[in-house]
């Protein structure tokens, strides 16, 4: 695990002087080595976490035996011990016994086809001498971040996009026009971002470069034809043992580590499933950990985590966040990515991985479980909705409009149920858009007059419409969380929280083969009524409590919404007391209303004013 970055210059000699500050910017990624080589056309660079193969052999940059080929390489190659015994055979030598280094002779023997080979976490730079070629390619599910800009005179790539402010000659400009994006998802959609010519690299994509600029980027993995196709005919049992043996097997894949590892536990059903496997197949007690918020039962999940820890007899440590961390931590979740960032659980995942980081260097988590496996409510919803008749939704508005607004609920349980039924009424693709936006039917009213009129709300969405029509409803919602809400803002989250604190994370439920597996299964062994992951849960009951088994499904939030009331409301009121950097794009007026609405308990805006707070800060910064 590592922070990368190189320049391939077109025009005219590396000047390394130029470039040296780059890999700097990364040493919270890989703060154990700084590795740079360049010749007149390219310069490459890594930060290392030492993960397998401690000595210095492994350092990078790589070559291979006549060093007509170098890389750079970020994340973790699963499957290098087969790889590596196929390449010895064909009289390759190699330097090292870690895992990076089977991509540099694969890359020899079957040129850019070897991505389909390599089963892991990655983001990897190859520079071709003989060719004069630089490739990028990226992970199947995008959990490690590979950012690229280019102009006339360079092409340039980084784990992060703060390793180019440095470099003079690339221009750093604020990409205003997608501003509205953020406040409509939380986060820039890929491939764009903050950053005007600044691009994040595709999952399952990769990009030659040729010396003189020209570029071509491929798809070597799509996994939309898995969600396609005709649903297996199977049974039950046989789907339980399959399922059982992949996550067993990419569990026990994720646990090849010469470091100390461990797992986050939260206590729910996919992080259970997790330390479950792994503590049968590790020989000492698995350390894990899990994070709870001082003062609030709501949101604090360490009770079932201590259930689950109990059972596998872990080394558990648990950790229970103070309002003032965010206060304390704000400035740095902003540097570390680069830019807003609208989930605001990114405090508590870098509060536990800095936690985890005094005792292990690698952790697996439990991410992904409901993307593969359906877990999410809306997609029960949703689902609900299609026995609906047209047009009986429009019977709910008095509902919406009134009833609600009187029901003796807790506040965010009224608030849930009004996005449900809000979004009843719309088009499939815009309900799912309604449901995981921060802002919908206000955003007009926080933006100004400048940033409605190119507002497109399918703009997320658009580029995988092609690939739609022969899925299922179901297949489609897991397709398209596949592509947007997990790449976007969970791999992100987990990326930035923990490698900020020079922590590696494997997530065994994005390994590829379950993923393909799990899309072809019949929709009933997913969702089947208002039971969510049936498939997973009957595979590892004996793995699960049952506290743990029947718990309703709960987010790993923050008690944003009662902070803002109490302990921070005066900071909060402090920050929002001057909004002079945000008026050239939003209502100021709207945003102080907002605040007012929520202190006052007329209703929760939590999540929006965390929003506009991270907003506010960059454009100060």
């Amino acid at each position: 695990m590592c922070g990368i970055t190189g320049v391939l210059s077109f025009q005219k000699s590396i000047d390394v002087l130029a470039y040296q500050n780059m890999p700097h910017q990364l040493l919270h990624r890989g703060p154990e080595h700084t590795g740079i080589w360049h010749n007149e056309q390219i310069f490459l660079a890594q930060t290392r976490l030492k993960i397998l193969d401690l000595s210095p052999n492994a350092n990078q940059p790589l070559f291979n035996e006549d060093e007509s080929i170098a890389a750079v390489i970020n994340g973790e190659i699963y499957n290098f011990k087969d790889l590596r015994a196929k390449l010895l055979q064909k009289n390759h030598v190699f330097r090292s016994q870690g895992d990076s280094e089977v991509i540099l002779h694969l890359y020899e023997e079957e040129g850019i086809d070897f991505l389909n080979q390599l089963e892991g976490m990655f983001a990897l730079a190859i520079w071709d001498t003989k060719n004069q070629k630089l490739i990028l390619a990226k992970d199947r599910t995008g959990k490690k971040p590979l950012f690229y800009t280019q102009n006339e005179n360079l092409f340039a790539f980084a784990s992060e996009i703060k390793a180019f402010f440095p470099v003079k000659d690339i221009p750093i400009e604020k990409n205003e026009s997608l501003f509205p994006y953020y406040f409509l998802y939380g986060y820039i959609p890929t491939p764009h971002t903050f950053y005007k010519n600044i691009f994040s690299l595709e999952p399952g994509h990769a990009l030659m470069i040729q010396h003189n600029g020209k570029n071509q980027k491929i798809q070597y993995w799509n996994p939309a034809p898995y969600y396609s196709q005709k649903k297996k005919k199977i049974s039950k049992k046989e789907a339980i043992e399959n399922v059982r043996t992949l996550v067993q097997n990419a569990v026990e894949k994720r646990l090849l580590s010469d470091v100390p590892l461990g797992c986050f536990l939260s206590g729910g059903i996919d992080s259970t499933i997790i330390t479950g496997i792994a503590s049968q197949q590790v020989r000492h007690p698995l350390q894990t950990f899990s994070i709870g918020f001082e003062g609030d039962k709501t949101y604090d999940e360490t009770a079932y985590a201590k259930l689950a820890a109990q059972k596998f007899k872990t080394q558990h440590t648990e950790f229970h966040l103070t309002p003032n961390a965010l206060i304390e931590q704000f400035d740095r979740l902003l540097y570390h990515y680069d830019g807003p960032f609208g989930d605001s659980s990114c405090l508590p995942t870098s509060i536990v991985s800095q936690l985890a980081k005094e005792h292990v260097t690698v952790v697996l988590t439990g991410d992904g479980g409901d993307e593969v496996f359906g877990g999410y409510n809306r997609f029960v919803y949703s689902r609900l909705l299609e026995y609906i008749p047209k047009g009986v939704p429009h019977l709910l508005d008095p509902l919406i409009s009134f009833g609600l607004n009187t029901w003796k609920h807790p506040a965010y349980e009224t608030q849930k149920w009004k996005r449900f039924l809000k979004a009843c009424n719309l088009p499939f693709l815009e309900r799912l858009i309604r449901w995981e936006s921060i802002f919908y039917e206000d955003l007009p009213h926080l933006l100004t007059q400048n940033f409605t009129t190119s507002l497109s709300t399918d703009f997320h969405y658009q580029p995988f419409q092609k690939d739609l029509n022969p899925m299922t409803k179901l297949s489609k919602m897991l397709f398209l969380n596949l592509k947007t809400y997990l790449l976007n803002d969970l791999n992100i989250k987990m990326d930035r929280a923990s490698m900020m604190n020079a922590l590696e994370t494997r997530a065994p439920f994005l390994d590829h083969a379950l993923i393909e597996y799990a899309a072809t299964l019949p929709d009933s062994f997913k969702i089947r009524g208002l039971k969510t992951k049936v498939i997973l849960k009957e595979a590892f009951q004996d793995l699960l409590p049952p506290e743990i088994q029947n718990r309703p499904k709960a987010g790993f939030g923050v008690p944003i919404d009662k902070w803002f009331r109490r302990e921070l409301k005066s900071w909060i009121q402090d920050e929002f007391s001057n909004l002079e950097a945000v008026k050239p794009y939003l209502n100021t007026t709207y945003i102080q209303n907002l605040l007012q609405e929520h202190l006052r308990e007329k209703n929760n805006h939590g999540q929006k004013i965390w929003s506009l707070l991270m907003f506010k800060k960059w454009m100060e910064q």
